[in-house]
């Protein structure tokens, strides 16, 4: 992905190799929630060890920051 970006805007560069950076830590789920939202994010998207995108970390930050999409 990171050698595409040279066709990339400003904009969406610094967006999109934002996310491709480390995870952040898990602040709004507890363990338990974590867990869970771990294993149904996994059998929704099909992900595995191997290549396991941080879609619960980047739920959480935008929960912990109380981001919404409205």
């Amino acid at each position: 992905m990171r050698e595409q970006s040279a066709h990339w805007d400003q904009v969406t560069a610094g967006v999109v190799l934002s996310r491709l950076g480390m995870p952040p830590d898990i602040r709004f789920f507890a363990p338990h929630e974590q867990a869970v939202a771990t294993a149904l994010s996994d059998r929704l998207v099909d992900q595995n060890e191997d290549s396991r995108l941080p879609l619960v970390a980047m739920v959480d930050a935008r929960r912990a920051e109380a981001q919404t999409d409205g």
